[in-house]
């Protein structure tokens, strides 16, 4: 049941937990341990399905983004100098 971007500009682009292992390198037994502990992107539980959009690990991964130099992701708006 997968949508792609071009059915609908308002339609998000749904995906299994194996097409993001394919296509971000997440593993599924991660991606199902964040489920159940945390931690990892939203998700929909339609019935037994599982998906997840692409804006929302998009967003994750940005969210978890590193800079050279940085062992914490960056925050928005926060100094980044070094006192």
């Amino acid at each position: 049941m997968k949508r792609t971007s071009e059915s609908s500009s308002s339609t998000p682009e749904l995906l299994s937990e194996r097409e993001i292992e394919a296509i971000y390198g997440l593993r599924v037994a991660w991606l199902r341990r964040r489920r159940r502990e945390g931690g990892g992107p939203p998700f929909l539980k339609i019935l037994k399905m599982v998906r997840y959009t692409r804006a929302d690990l998009d967003t994750f991964l940005n969210a978890h983004r590193l800079e050279s130099g940085h062992s914490e992701p960056m925050q928005r708006g926060a100094a980044t100098h070094d006192d």
